[in-house]
């Protein structure tokens, strides 16, 4: 597990501004735009390999070819000169990326003109960007074949895509959060892609994001872009600090709602590329005037949301802040786990009996499970209610206002246990740690809705790190990372967190932790142990910031 950068993780929850006629992408300092349109210009790098050596032999050819690849300058142009004229043309460098540790390498030969490369990933790439930490530390072999081309070893043959030691990697490629919409519109989802840091970038994030989101969400998101749009050419252009986006001819199809919106995701998109700053949308080499749109960001309240045995409701300095019209009947059912909505009106919560739900205005709770053995349940921003039997992993029901239980069609048919379920809080992914084959496992996968938007089915889930030992719980710590807790020996615990399609950072030990609530950032991560003491990470630590505490509730949001 390596540490996910946080000056990436800062910017996948960013804010925007969308302007009139141009989306301009916020940054500290003054922005000085030039007047002519060129293509992205090529970053400095700290990697500057060296071409290939005078008769140098095959392993030092190889060797060398895969150093080279460390740079994706001018469509990696030094790795090239390794190659003979015909793998010039045919290699593709974008197919893969395999992320090994250099030490591990073994190269060996085949035959008089081939060579084998062993390497042993820690994680891979597709040509989608879509990141995956390596499940297995087998080994895998790959034949590299060579020609002689003007009395010098030249690589004739060779596998798409590249190889990169950690370190290199982590200099060399960047996440960038393709955004997409949930299905009510309100919210834009990150669906985390990699790509190296070159002029081509912003080309990349964009066609990318007119390809559609990842096959795991496809079917719990929406795009504003008509079906088949695409760029008008195979680049995005610059005008100093503005990306030129030409549409074609498809886009003409959007109303002026969609033009608003296919801004907000491309400015979104692009966040992360330093050389723009701001977003230009053209359809057919006319450019679009596109109003002011503002997208929510589901964020939480960053006080804790606690019960102490006797009130529900904010951690102050010195007392609980109950919340008007829940905290009351919360507290009235003897509660031993709960979820808040946004708007602070509604609350599923565990109680002895099963899982009730609570609604300002109302009378009393509602009991709306009565099942043996229910974890804490889980509450989307459509009014849902979702529970399930921790040893019924499969059970899980969507709970309308009006009492009505829906089966979810779940995507862990092997699991014997789960001990959390969570949904994202811009409703359109859960959350779930299982128990699986005697293992632990920390599942993210995307919901599928009916046009009521009832929770149906979930996706072919995307599978996170996750420590060893007796599964404790799981949490969003924001839009794009969740974090969970696994119990060792005695008080010792592992905490993890981890991007979604991205890499994960081993958090030191909260000592006794039995539960884990997310913030809006790592920071604001907590854990509770068995006596009641309420734990923050900051700096680099765990610090005691409340006792007597019984449990935190979990926070879909926060009112507007």
């Amino acid at each position: 597990m390596t540490a996910p950068r946080s000056s990436i993780l800062a910017l996948l929850v960013a804010g925007l501004l969308v302007l009139t006629g141009c989306a301009v992408i916020p940054r500290q300092g003054p922005v000085e735009q030039g007047e002519s349109v060129q293509e992205d210009t090529d970053p400095g790098f700290l990697f500057v390999p060296k071409g290939p050596e005078q008769d140098a032999d095959q392993q030092a050819i190889l060797e060398g070819f895969v150093e080279a690849a460390s740079s994706p300058l001018n469509n990696y142009e030094i790795a090239r000169e390794f190659l003979a004229p015909g793998a010039k043309v045919d290699w593709n460098p974008d197919a893969s990326v395999t992320v090994d540790e250099q030490s591990k390498r073994l190269y060996s030969a085949v035959d008089d003109r081939t060579i084998a490369l062993t390497t042993t990933a820690t994680a891979d790439v597709s040509a989608a960007g879509e990141y995956r930490e390596a499940s297995s530390n087998e080994p895998v072999s790959r034949s590299y074949h060579f020609t002689e081309v003007n009395g010098q070893w030249r690589l004739s043959e060779v596998p798409d895509g590249i190889v990169l030691e950690r370190s290199k990697f982590d200099s060399v490629f960047s996440a960038h959060a393709l955004s997409f919409f949930d299905p009510s519109w309100t919210y834009l989802v990150p669906d985390l892609r990699w790509f190296p840091s070159r002029a081509s970038t912003g080309t990349r994030i964009v066609t990318a994001l007119l390809d559609g989101p990842s096959e795991w969400l496809q079917q719990a998101v929406v795009t504003a872009f008509p079906e088949g749009t695409a760029l008008s050419k195979d680049s995005v252009p610059l005008r100093g600090t503005t990306a030129e986006i030409d549409l074609n001819r498809e886009a003409l199809q959007a109303e002026t709602i969609a033009l608003q919106r296919m801004q907000a995701q491309v400015t979104a998109s692009l966040t992360g590329v330093s050389s723009i700053t701001a977003v230009q949308i053209s359809i057919a080499g006319t450019v679009e005037e596109i109003p002011t749109l503002t997208v929510a960001t589901p964020r939480v309240d960053s006080r804790a949301l606690v019960f102490d045995g006797k009130t529900f409701g904010f951690q102050n300095a010195s007392a609980i802040q109950r919340i008007e019209g829940l905290s009351t009947q919360i507290e009235g059912v003897n509660p031993r786990a709960a979820t808040v909505n946004a708007a602070q009106t509604q609350a599923a919560v565990l109680t002895a009996g099963g899982v009730a739900s609570v609604r300002s205005g109302a009378s009393s709770p509602t009991m709306v499970d009565e099942r043996a053995n229910l974890i804490a349940p889980a509450l989307d921003n459509f009014g849902y209610v979702w529970t399930v039997p921790s040893d019924r992993p499969g059970d899980v029901h969507a709970i309308a206002a009006d009492g009505t239980q829906t089966p979810v069609v779940t995507s862990w048919p092997e699991a014997s246990q789960i001990v959390s379920l969570q949904v994202s809080r811009d409703g359109t992914r859960v959350l779930a740690l299982l128990r699986s084959g005697g293992q632990n496992r920390l599942l993210v996968a995307g919901i599928e809705r009916n046009n009521a938007n009832l929770p149906l089915t979930l996706g072919e889930p995307v599978e996170l790190t996750i420590g060893s030992g007796t599964a404790i719980g799981a949490t969003w710590v924001d839009s794009v990372s969740v974090a969970s807790v696994t119990a060792g020996e005695g008080d010792e615990r592992t905490v993890v967190q981890q991007a979604v399609r991205g890499q994960s950072e081993q958090l030191p030990s909260s000592e006794g932790a039995i539960a884990v609530a997310g913030g809006n950032t790592a920071r604001q991560l907590r854990t509770l142990d068995a006596d009641g003491e309420l734990s923050i990470f900051q700096g680099s630590s765990w610090q005691q910031v409340a006792d007597g505490i019984r449990f935190v509730a979990t926070q879909m949001g926060s009112p507007d």
